[in-house]
């Protein structure tokens, strides 16, 4: 590992030219760079056959002595989890200018990792040229390091999950790096406090400036959402904590006051740069609560009430507030599409019935073919008691689909892998009569279904509709059929129209419908109608949602936008758009909801040094009710603890800053009155190492 020399600069920048692990010769298989900064340091080695990490490393670098030059290396990042090994190399100087060095650490190559003899031949490079140019003018060089869930400064035992982060850059050449540690503090044989600690996989991002910064490398399970300079830390200013990184929502309000107040409840997945998972965010746009804790697939994230209480719904068979939750077992799989609660404490959810053998040969499939079948199922609540089952093959006839074999993930029926989806249930909703009104997508089809026997009693759209439409209305390949009115007429309903699959079109683009059924005349009026003010045609998914201030919400589904128009549909009021190229979401919703979370706030506190001024970051995740925080500092941590200010909420996380130096802090989030909502629970000692931010303009 390359050393600092104080004599030439305090930034230096080296790559490894050969590695030998004595007696063996020397060789070289992984494309390596370190960076200095003063003290500290970052080292990634990338395989270069694999374009995988081959270590990754980063932390202080201490010179021992001069002559020789001999200098150690903390480990505050390891990949190879060799945070207790002794790295502490020789360096002598080679004829040709490039450093060996010398020393004993663990080989990871080899079972249990020994410790081994290496030679190592490191080569200083020149520093590329950056955004701020060559010849002469500089450039700027920094490390900065950020620990989430530190416990350091605990008098407890205990383990702490930590999420360290790296980031480091040199003129042109940018490097990230990211792993999440176990710190267990425990105590020794004297009754002293250490803490040991543990992790494996680093994520790491490394980019270069070539007339604009370039990816090199963007490698592990959350490297998509370090910082990166390609995209100038989109997003890095508005919440920083590592372990909450998410998806910006980019908002746009066109009439600011007929924008409905309240949550927008939404559950990407497929992102490239975030976790998928439920979360929260303001009609402004920032973010309100990140529930992404282990990359959940979660549809249709909607608040809801269930037996007087408001609950959050996520994924297909779950309901869960902040304080406890309620679990609604199908008596079949759950299908993704759909979980609806009734107001007479029952549920209807879509079900995955069966794969069955099925003679396909009238419908242009094999005689030995397979049928996948996706019905529903109500449930009750409280017991757990199927009340309702529903299979589309008993009751519809096959020859109403719309989907050819082979297309797409809908199957060929050969195997039982590859069955038919010729159905394809995606929503449920009741009827005031107890009917179950359903949208098969592949048929392009809405149907009335009897809870005496499953039989079909009417059919709306599709190949074989009992109703007639006014001229030019029509509807395919629709999603989130919902009644929305009822009378002795007929009733009104809403849905997403696609208008498209892939394979069939039926409009320009697709739209939100309000459609009033007659009953008598058996005939479909339009209406209202709400178009993107882009002309969207969204392949899959979508939801309508109306708004008690009498606003539409629309989600487009695959195409990643929301839109709020007003009743008629003739204005846009809001538009809104996830920053993640490849994440979309099957439905979102906007809704008031209101949550003391059970956590504490979360506050790190950094200075420079003991002269001050300290700063804070301080969130509290999934909070609504916060207006402002109140700050309590004092010398010891178990001291008197003085306040010395009230300070105004800004987004998800504040920033607050004092002139003076404060070791210990406490803070109280505050509602808008005033009155104390929860404080941090335990004081938070303030991080006085020079590890925040090291370097800076340098005039090389």
């Amino acid at each position: 590992m390359s050393p600092t020399k104080p004599a030439t600069s305090e930034c230096r920048f080296s790559t490894r030219i050969s590695i030998r692990w004595l007696p063996d010769p020397p060789s070289e298989t992984t494309d390596t760079i370190v960076m200095s900064v003063k003290d500290w340091y970052l080292d990634l080695r990338m395989e270069k056959e694999t374009g995988m990490i081959d270590w990754a490393i980063a932390g202080q670098r201490i010179v021992e002595s001069q002559d020789p030059l001999r200098v150690s290396f903390s480990h505050e990042l390891d990949s190879h989890d060799a945070f207790e090994s002794v790295d502490c190399g020789t360096f002598v100087s080679l004829p040709n200018g490039d450093d060996l060095e010398t020393g004993v650490m663990p080989r990871s190559d080899l079972p249990g990792a020994p410790e081994c003899e290496y030679e190592e031949v490191w080569r200083e490079l020149p520093f590329r040229e950056g955004p701020e140019g060559g010849n002469g003018n500089g450039g700027i060089s920094w490390v900065l390091e950020s620990d989430n869930g530190d416990i350091s400064g605990s008098d407890r035992e205990g383990e702490v999950q930590v999420v360290k982060t790296f980031l480091g850059r040199i003129w042109g050449t940018y490097l990230a790096l990211r792993q999440t540690q176990i710190h267990a503090r425990m105590r020794d044989p004297s009754g002293a406090l250490v803490v040991k600690k543990s992790g494996a996989g680093v994520s790491a991002r490394r980019e270069e400036w070539e007339s604009g910064w370039k990816e090199k490398y963007v490698v592990g399970e959350v490297a998509g959402a370090l910082p990166s300079m390609v995209d100038g830390f989109a997003g890095e200013g508005r919440w920083k904590r590592p372990d909450l990184c998410a998806p910006v929502l980019n908002v746009t309000h066109y009439e600011e006051g007929n924008v409905t107040q309240g949550y927008i409840f939404l559950s990407p997945y497929h992102l490239t740069n975030y976790k998928d998972g439920p979360y929260i965010y303001s009609h402004t746009g920032e973010l309100v609560w990140n529930g992404a804790e282990d990359n959940d697939f979660a549809h249709n994230f909607h608040p809801c009430h269930i037996a007087g209480h408001d609950r959050l719904y996520r994924d297909l068979h779950t309901t869960e507030g902040k304080r406890d939750s309620t679990e609604i077992q199908a008596g079949r799989d759950c299908d993704i599409h759909e979980l609806k609660i009734v107001e007479n404490g029952t549920a209807v959810l879509t079900t995955w019935i069966m794969t069955r053998p099925w003679d396909l040969s009238s419908y242009g499939g094999p005689a030995s073919g397979f049928l996948r079948t996706t019905g529903f199922q109500e449930v009750d609540i409280a017991s757990q008691t199927v009340l309702f089952t529903w299979d589309p093959a008993d009751h519809i006839d096959l020859k109403d689909s719309n989907m050819e074999f082979g297309w797409d993930h809908y199957g060929d029926g050969l195997t039982p892998q590859t069955d038919w989806d010729f159905f394809h249930i995606n929503s449920v909703d009741k009827t005031q009569d107890g009917g179950y009104l359903i949208s098969g997508r592949h048929t392009s089809t809405i149907y009335k279904i009897s809870p005496r026997d499953g039989s079909v009693l009417w059919r709306l759209g599709g190949n074989n509709s009992d109703f007639t439409f006014e001229p030019g209305l029509n509807f395919s390949s629709q999603h989130h059929v919902r009644v929305r009115d009822e009378d002795e007429g007929g009733m009104t309903i809403s849905l997403f129209n696609n208008a498209f699959d892939k394979h069939h079109q039926t409009a320009h683009s697709s739209s939100g419908l309000v459609l009033r059924i007659d009953m008598d005349a058996m005939h479909v009026t339009l209406v209202h109608r709400y178009s993107s003010p882009r002309g969207l045609l969204v392949e899959k998914e979508g939801s309508v949602q109306p708004l008690e201030s009498g606003n539409v919400f629309i989600s487009w589904g695959a195409e990643q936008s929301l839109t709020e128009h007003i009743l008629d549909g003739s204005r846009v009021v809001f538009e809104a758009k996830l920053d993640d190229s490849t994440g979309y979401w099957y439905r979102a919703w906007k809704a008031n909801f209101t949550t003391v979370p059970t956590t504490s706030p979360d506050v790190y506190a950094m200075s420079e040094g003991i002269e001050g001024p300290t700063v804070w970051f301080v969130s509290w995740n999934g909070a609504t009710e916060v207006q402002g925080w109140k700050v309590y500092v004092s010398r010891q941590q178990w001291g008197r603890y003085e306040f010395i200010g009230h300070f105004e909420k800004h987004g998800f996380e504040t920033r607050i800053e004092s002139e003076k130096f404060f070791a210990w802090t406490i803070i109280e989030a505050v509602d808008g009155a005033g009155q104390a909502l929860r404080n941090s629970s335990v004081p938070v000692r303030t991080s006085t190492r020079r590890r925040n931010l090291l370097g800076g303009q340098t005039d090389l």
